[in-house]
């Protein structure tokens, strides 16, 4: 014969833990949770058009931005874009995405040495001066109480390469008359932005 109460275990929803202190404030503040989570969902969605709208405006001020720098052969810096009775202010900043070695190695091979700068910053391994402080004031590599192993790794790098500053206003200089302007700045991908949308 079936236990009921074997069966009734069996098919229980297990109710999930709480990992924080549940405590209740009003009710009536019900009203107010469920009005911000709509505002939420509406401000999302807002934000999400945004990005779609701002994608398009951005591309096709850039285009125009690129038409200009190609035929004045110099930088225009930032412009003033119209489309019918609205206006605004289009950026284009001397700061690019972050790259890695492989593609700083990659602009180099297509550009040249000059439009990619490498930085390496050293630091000492904490772990290591902590253990050797008393040690430090000497020169370290003449302590005879630091092992050989830990002088070669007592001191570690970080190395960093970016599109080298200025590179959005040299792309018509000498050096980089030669390439398609507009592969150029897809390759080195300047940051643009729109500000101050006015009537």
């Amino acid at each position: 014969m079936t236990n009921l109460f074997d069966k009734s275990k069996a098919t229980a929803t297990v109710k999930k833990a709480e990992k924080h202190e549940v405590v209740a404030i009003a009710k009536t503040f019900e009203k107010d949770l469920t009005r911000m989570a709509e505002i939420d969902a509406q401000l999302a969605e807002l934000e999400a058009e945004r990005v779609t709208l701002d994608a398009g405006v951005r591309e096709e001020a850039k285009t125009v931005m690129m038409k200009l720098y190609a035929s004045k052969n110099a930088f225009p810096g930032t412009l003033k874009v119209v489309a019918g009775s609205k206006s605004f202010m289009f950026i284009t900043a001397d700061k690019y995405i972050k790259i890695d070695q492989d593609r700083a190695n990659e602009l180099i091979k297509l550009y040249g040495k000059d439009v990619v700068t490498e930085k390496t910053v050293f630091t000492l391994n904490a772990i290591l001066v902590e253990k050797y402080a008393d040690e430090l004031s000497n020169l370290i590599m003449n302590s005879k109480k630091i092992a050989k192993d830990d002088k070669e790794n007592l001191i570690e790098s970080a190395t960093t390469w970016t599109v080298a500053k200025g590179m959005v206003e040299k792309l018509r200089n000498s050096i980089f008359a030669k390439f398609n302007i507009n592969q150029l700045v897809e390759d080195i991908k300047p940051i643009f932005s729109v500000k101050a949308i006015k009537e």
